[in-house]
């Protein structure tokens, strides 16, 4: 009798084991997987994100005629409202942006950095600009018709 107990005793505490072992299992596979998805998530946001902010800045501007793509001294994307010009451009690595009154041309060093990305640019096809995000491997692109152009 006495070991027909220890045989129970020592099945319940296998199938305890069993089940821990799948839970353990279950569990670190769970996290690995949330992991992969974060990463995914993030390293598609690095490249959403900036084309995201330069598409929230050119909304409102775009259907007044503010904005104009200029290639000197660098290529960059001038905002104009009545007193002041705001300038996108990429430098050192880093989308930029330099808010200024209208009649002083900045330094572009002195911009203040947005966002690090390995790669931007700008292209003007009649109408339309062309924004382009690379940044580890990864590249998305936005399109911005203009109604109306700065002159």
């Amino acid at each position: 009798m006495k070991t027909h107990h220890n045989l129970y005793l020592l099945v319940s505490l296998l199938l305890l084991l069993l089940f821990a072992a799948g839970s353990f299992s279950l569990l670190s596979t769970e996290i690995f997987a949330y992991r992969r998805l974060n990463e995914t998530i993030q390293s598609q946001e690095d490249v959403s994100l900036p084309l995201a902010y330069v598409h929230t800045k050119l909304k409102h501007a775009s259907a007044r005629g503010q904005i104009a793509y200029v290639t000197k001294p660098i290529t960059c994307l001038q905002i104009k409202e009545k007193e002041t010009v705001t300038y996108l451009y990429y430098q050192d690595g880093y989308i930029k942006e330099i808010t200024a009154v209208s009649s002083y041309q900045p330094t572009f060093e002195e911009g203040t950095k947005l966002f690090q990305v390995d790669a931007f640019t700008i292209i003007e096809k009649q109408d339309c600009l062309l924004f382009t995000v690379e940044k580890d491997g990864k590249k998305e692109q936005l399109s911005i018709y203009l109604y109306g152009k700065a002159g």
